[in-house]
């Protein structure tokens, strides 16, 4: 379950899992707070490790790159509720509210059990984003900003560079339409580079605009996998790709486990952790 993408402020979604799995290099393009509904939540930053059961949360800053396993027990899938937050959202809060108390070193990432007063809060957030008649925009931004002023009462400090990261700005251009057939030139003419110095920036910083653009188009296929009732033939063409099976292939080749298998029931794979290896990329 998605709620449409509010410029500016964000989104919710509703995801579920079948299968008990670990998926390897998973990309925060934004800042999200993640709330367990069912199973468990397992999430791995460099070494060290962060863990959610029912009714945690963990909330993830944006620009990082993270080991996640998402855990279903005896009861039935994994399930969570995700709340995604705009950079420009998380830039104006910076900028306008000052902590009262002086903050934790930034952590990147912080797990922590929600308090009554601000379940309260995320749930009145999920209704409005879910249906924008609740709640007026300016008042559904002022709910998404309380969910920050929480992570700050708590001593969470957002990331404060503001380094220009051309990965991240690539990715973003992309992820708003991820099935266009994008090519370098596209990208380089938005953010002002040269095709090539755009390439040279990226082979620099370890990555090419190909392996962008499949990892974007895989991220994104994950999240309807786990988000959405649509079939993977519809996906598949959501994302970029004309052939059903070719869009298989590349899912495989990136998670080590086909599209069907994300939403495949446990069995025989009871207590058996599938680990998903983020490989090379392809488009």
């Amino acid at each position: 379950m998605f709620s449409e993408y509010y410029k500016d402020i964000g989104l919710y979604s509703h995801i579920r899992q079948a299968s008990r799995a670990r998926f390897r290099k998973i990309d925060f393009d934004t800042a999200a707070l993640i709330l367990v509904k069912s199973g468990r939540k397992l999430l791995h930053l460099g070494e060290t490790a962060y863990t959610a059961n029912v009714n945690d949360a963990i909330f993830v800053d944006a620009k990082n790159i993270v080991d996640v396993s998402n855990i279903s027990d005896e009861t039935g899938p994994y399930e969570a509720e995700i709340i995604v937050f705009d950079a420009k959202l998380i830039s104006r809060f910076k900028k306008t509210h000052t902590p009262f108390q002086p903050l934790k070193s930034h952590d990147r990432v912080l797990a922590f059990t929600p308090t009554k007063e601000m379940k309260h809060g995320l749930s009145q957030l999920r209704d409005a984003l879910l249906d924008p008649e609740i709640l007026p925009r300016s008042v559904m931004e002022h709910k998404m900003i309380e969910v920050l002023l929480w992570l700050q009462e708590m001593g969470f400090s957002f990331g404060t560079s503001e380094t220009r990261n051309i990965v991240y700005e690539v990715r973003s251009l992309i992820a708003v339409e991820c099935q266009k057939n994008w090519k370098t030139s596209d990208i380089a003419n938005i953010l002002g580079y040269s095709e090539p110095t755009l390439r040279r920036r990226l082979k620099d910083l370890g990555t090419s605009f190909t392996d962008i653009i499949s990892d974007v188009r895989m991220m994104q296929a994950l999240a309807l996998l786990q988000g959405t009732d649509q079939s993977i033939t519809e996906i598949s063409y959501s994302v970029g790709y004309q052939s059903p099976s070719k869009f298989a292939l590349r899912f495989k080749r990136r998670f080590d486990l086909s599209p069907s298998e994300i939403r495949q029931k446990e069995n025989d794979q009871i207590g058996t952790e599938i680990d998903l290896r983020g490989r090379e990329k392809v488009s």
